[in-house]
């Protein structure tokens, strides 16, 4: 393997590490962070509204996203 695709490889590493993980780690604190705001207004509809259709959205686009790769490739 040559310098060049080595090098490559490692700057996609880091920018995996940086924008993946971190990413998805502080979306997941935000969305822990606005429900405990919820709880502790006493929002119990808030807290419940954007619990289960945060939930069940993104997990109808992992459906969608694997349907349209399956149909794609």
């Amino acid at each position: 393997m040559s310098q060049v695709m080595k090098g490559h490889w490692h700057d996609n590493l880091i920018f995996l590490i940086i924008i993946g993980f971190c990413g998805g780690f502080t979306t997941f604190s935000t969305f822990s962070y606005e429900n405990f705001v919820y709880l502790q207004n006493q929002q119990f509809f808030y807290f419940l509204s954007y619990t289960i259709l945060s939930v069940t959205l993104c997990i109808l686009g992992v459906f969608l996203g694997f349907s349209i790769v399956e149909k794609l490739f």
